[in-house]
């Protein structure tokens, strides 16, 4: 008995130990064994395994960096995006350190990390925006300028600004006038006023870029393009207008959105990215259980709700959630909960750690580690 007693002291300090882990703790460890049962089984989607990667990469664990590695040297765009993506996902500079590598390896790793960064902005990341101004393709540009205004980098204005001024293809022109006006350039005006009386596209950049900028001007040109002959160009202006408070114009959001033509409805659902946190709570209360809004669309909405944090949003994100919802909203709703960063949602993903397809699984892992890190506001305050 005396033999025995040494193993007994040990094994009853087993569970005050596991016990001495903090929830944060336990939540990661979850997290992180959904990602290894996913990676364990046969045939799963190379996009999910890159995901599972990314959440044992973010929780401090390298045993499937061959995954992330395999991915940045496939040759296959989407799957190098998706590899970039994770890398962003994971803080420290080691991750924007790796990336740099991989960018500077070959013609066309830049555009990869520009893409990825439209997803997952940092503001670590901004030496990659200044590159793709610099030296890149028209479609790096603009997806660098996509990238400098999530960023809220106001240090990219003097070469956002440069831009606007320089460029001579309108996209390219068009999107560095958004940027600079989501970025709080007091130049933004301007620019913007040059684009009201041009084509489709840059009448509908100045719509959008004039919701960031608060002046008697910008409603004043804003309710004159609420009557533009163009619907991308009115919904771009309604949701400007209801970032800045105007309830008639969230109204009409909320009507173009619910249109059985589902053009009309994603046209307007992407544009609540840009509308205020009270209106996209309004309007996805009324969206009830998602049902009578076009699929896409209700995907799009939640996507907007996730880039706006301080929207009330939670009860919304779990209708998304219940068993019966497409994927697609699972998907789009477990991401908001990750980039959303508010710890009171997270149950939403833990639920979701153990049921459900390999990729409702490997977004939940992702939701819990990203929401734990501080969402995207944590990836944008340094």
């Amino acid at each position: 008995m005396r033999k025995l007693l040494p193993v007994l002291l040990v094994s009853s300090l087993l569970v005050p130990l596991a016990a001495c882990k903090n929830p944060s703790e336990r939540r990661t460890e979850r997290a992180a064994d959904t990602a290894r049962d996913v990676l364990a089984l046969d045939g799963v989607d190379s996009f999910d395994r890159i995901a599972a990667a990314g959440v044992l990469m973010s929780s401090g664990s390298d045993e499937a960096n061959e995954v992330i590695v395999d991915a940045l040297t496939s040759g296959a765009k989407l799957a190098q995006q998706a590899a970039i993506g994770a890398l962003l996902n994971v803080p420290g500079d080691e991750a924007i350190e790796r990336i740099a590598t991989y960018a500077d390896q070959e013609d066309g790793n830049l555009d990869s990390v520009l893409q990825a960064l439209r997803w997952a902005p940092r503001r670590d990341a901004r030496r990659f925006v200044l590159q793709a101004l610099e030296r890149s393709s028209d479609s790096t540009r603009v997806a660098a300028f996509d990238a400098a205004a999530l960023s809220g980098d106001a240090e990219l204005i003097p070469a956002v600004l440069q831009a606007a001024e320089t460029a001579r293809e309108e996209h390219v022109r068009g999107y560095a006038v958004y940027a600079a006006a989501a970025l709080g350039s007091d130049q933004a005006y301007g620019f913007v006023e040059r684009l009201l009386g041009g084509t489709v596209f840059e009448r509908e950049i100045a719509a959008a870029s004039l919701g960031f900028i608060e002046s008697d001007d910008s409603r004043v040109a804003l309710q004159g393009l609420t009557e533009d002959q163009e619907i991308g160009v009115r919904i771009a202006a309604w949701a400007s207008l209801s970032n800045l408070g105007e309830a008639k114009a969230t109204e009409q959001l909320y009507a173009a959105l619910t249109q059985p033509d589902p053009r009309i409805a994603s046209l307007a659902a992407g544009a609540m990215r840009r509308a205020s946190p009270e209106a996209l709570h309004a309007i996805a209360e009324r969206a009830g259980d998602w049902s009578t809004i076009d699929l896409y669309a209700a995907g799009r909405v939640l996507e907007a709700i996730g880039w706006n944090p301080e929207a009330d949003a939670q009860a919304a994100l779990q209708r998304a959630l219940a068993s019966e919802q497409d994927e697609l909203l699972k998907l789009q709703s477990l991401w908001a909960v990750g980039w959303r960063g508010r710890s009171e949602e997270l149950p939403l993903a833990e639920a979701n750690l153990d049921g459900g397809s390999n990729a409702v699984r490997v977004m939940a892992a992702w939701a819990v580690m990203r929401n734990q890190h501080g969402g995207g506001p944590a990836m944008l305050a340094h």
